[in-house]
């Protein structure tokens, strides 16, 4: 149902912390995958986006995010699933990894995720970060600081360390623990059908962010500025003592 600005759907419960997937909500991790979508269709792959996109998170990115594969062989997956030869492959593999580790490098906050996070943090919102990585939580935290985000997130956890991918709930549970909050009155704030699935099973409500269509959330939002209206409140409490 329509909300506030635009803002879909409400929740239900009160909420005290955010949780927040990284890539594509508060970092664009699309920019190497657009770049091989491309390259695949000059070398006759006929696929849309999507499904490319989620060929390549549900059956070779959640390995390594895991600990158990190697992002090579994940990259050589992909492209031998696509009926490439050998020689593509070697080729692609080895271009594959260089521009994944350009945007490692070169990667920034994506636009409004400074000005909406820092004052919610400051209304005292508790914020915490849940993402599927082949980097560790501590490598994370330092790439939220290069961004200038080092004091906002209570919680930085990657699923390598764990072992575990979303939507295991193992993730969510671990963050919320971290947070010192129940799942109860975390807010999990994501993209991926199956990671607001799993935030769901873990017992937190949902905010999806520019989700992708099959998606299903309690609050939907088009831009990361509407966290602002959401939880404008609290930022009025805050500022009156």
């Amino acid at each position: 149902m329509p909300g506030i600005h635009g803002i879909q759907g409400w929740l239900l419960r009160p909420v005290d912390g955010l949780l927040f997937g990284l890539e594509g909500v508060l970092f664009d991790d699309g920019l190497w995958r657009r770049w091989l979508f491309r390259l695949l269709g000059d070398l006759g792959v006929r696929t849309d986006y999507d499904a490319f996109s989620r060929r390549w998170h549900s059956r070779y990115l959640r390995p390594v995010c895991r600990g158990q594969s190697p992002l090579s062989e994940a990259f050589r997956g992909l492209l031998f699933s696509y009926n490439l030869t050998s020689a593509q492959v070697g080729e692609l593999t080895l271009a594959c990894y260089s521009r994944w580790r350009q945007q490692q490098r070169e990667s920034r906050p994506l636009p409004g995720v400074r000005r909406t996070l820092l004052p919610l943090s400051d209304a005292g919102l508790v914020l915490g970060v849940l993402s599927d990585s082949e980097c560790s939580g501590r490598e994370l935290r330092r790439r939220l600081a290069d961004a200038g985000l080092q004091d906002v997130f209570v919680s930085v956890t990657s699923s390598i360390d764990l072992g575990r991918t979303k939507p295991d709930t193992v993730g969510y549970l671990h963050s919320a623990r971290q947070m010192r909050l129940d799942p109860r009155a975390v807010a999990f704030v994501g993209q991926r059908a199956d990671e607001l699935a799993g935030a769901t099973s873990a017992g937190m409500q949902t905010i999806a962010l520019r989700p992708e269509p099959r998606a299903r959330a309690d609050v939907h939002l088009a831009r990361i500025e509407q966290l602002s209206d959401l939880f404008g409140h609290r930022r009025r409490y805050a500022a009156a003592g």
